[in-house]
C-alpha cells in the first residue's frame, strides 16, 4: 500500500488516541521585518478574501502533465489565489500539522500576498503535502470546498493550528470540521468527501509528484519552476523574484 493511503488510514487511529506530539512539529521563521526598509507594506492587518480565487481547470490555467504542476503544468484541480494572470506562480508546499507552516501563514504569508500577491505580480498555488493522516483528511476536507471558499478554509486551519492541534480530547478535526460546515458543508458532505477517491488520488498524486520535484519537508516554495531556499524576508524574496524576472 502507497505511503500517502496509509497516511490516511493512519488518521483515524491518531485522532483517537497518542498525543499530538507524535506527529506535530512546532517551529518559528526568524523576523521577517527588514531594518530601515521602506518599500514593503505591513501585511499585518491584509484581508485574504480581497484577492480573487480560482479554480485552475475552469479558469482555463491548468496546463500540461509530468512538471509537478510548475510552470505551465498547473492541474485543473488547482487552486489559484490572485490575479491569474500574474506572470509568476508562487507554489506552496505544505502540511496542515506542520508547525513550521502554521507560523508561516501566521506571520509571513500575509506580507507576501500584501507585497506581491495584491500587486498582481505573483499568483499562490497551494499544494498539500500531508506529513500525516490528520494531515491529509484536513486537505480532502479542503479540497471539496468551492474555489472561493478554498483559501477562507485553509488560513483558518492555519491560525487556529494551536488550538485544534492542542484540543484535549485530541479531537483534531473539530475545529477545520467547524468551519467547513461554516462554510457550507454538511456533516454528510464531509464524510462522503474524506471516503472520495479522487480526491484521495489526486492529493496522492501531486504528493509524488512533489516528491520527484525535491520536496522533502515542509514548507517548500517554489517561485515559478526555481526552488526557493533563500530567506522568507520581504528583502530576500524581493531580490530573487528580480533575479527570476531578468
Amino acid at each position: 500500500m502507497k505511503k500517502f493511503s496509509l497516511l490516511i488510514i493512519a488518521a483515524i487511529a491518531v485522532a483517537g488516541a497518542g498525543t499530538a506530539s507524535a506527529f506535530f512539529h512546532k517551529g518559528l521563521f526568524g523576523g521577517d521585518e527588514e531594518a530601515g526598509a521602506t518599500d514593503f507594506v505591513s501585511g499585518n492587518d491584509f484581508d485574504i478574501k480581497t484577492l480573487s480565487v480560482v479554480n485552475a481547470g475552469e479558469a482555463g490555467l491548468a496546463g500540461t502533465e509530468g512538471d509537478g504542476g510548475l510552470g505551465t503544468g498547473i492541474y485543473e484541480w488547482d487552486m489559484i489565489l490572485g490575479d491569474p494572470n500574474a506572470p509568476i506562480v508562487m507554489t506552496e508546499y505544505a502540511s496542515m500539522t506542520c508547525g513550521h507552516c502554521g507560523n508561516f501563514h501566521k506571520f509571513e504569508f500575509k506580507k507576501i500576498l500584501a507585497n506581491f500577491v495584491a500587486t498582481g505580480e505573483v499568483k499562490v498555488l497551494y499544494r498539500d503535502y500531508p506529513l500525516d493522516g490528520v494531515a491529509a483528511r484536513l486537505a480532502m476536507i479542503g479540497r471539496c470546498l468551492p474555489a472561493d471558499k478554498y483559501f477562507d478554509y485553509v488560513e483558518h486551519v492555519y491560525q487556529e493550528q494551536d488550538n485544534w492541534i492542542n484540543d484535549p480530547e485530541k479531537d483534531y478535526f473539530k475545529i477545520p470540521r467547524a468551519k467547513a460546515e461554516e462554510l457550507g458543508m454538511s456533516s454528510e458532505k464531509i464524510d462522503e468527501c474524506l471516503a472520495d477517491e479522487t480526491v484521495s488520488a489526486n492529493l496522492q498524486r501531486a504528493y509524488t509528484e512533489a516528491q520527484g520535484l525535491g520536496v522533502s519537508s515542509t514548507p517548500t516554495i517554489f517561485f515559478n519552476n526555481k526552488k526557493y531556499s533563500g530567506n522568507r524576508s520581504l528583502a530576500d524574496i524581493r531580490k530573487f523574484l528580480d533575479e527570476l524576472s531578468n
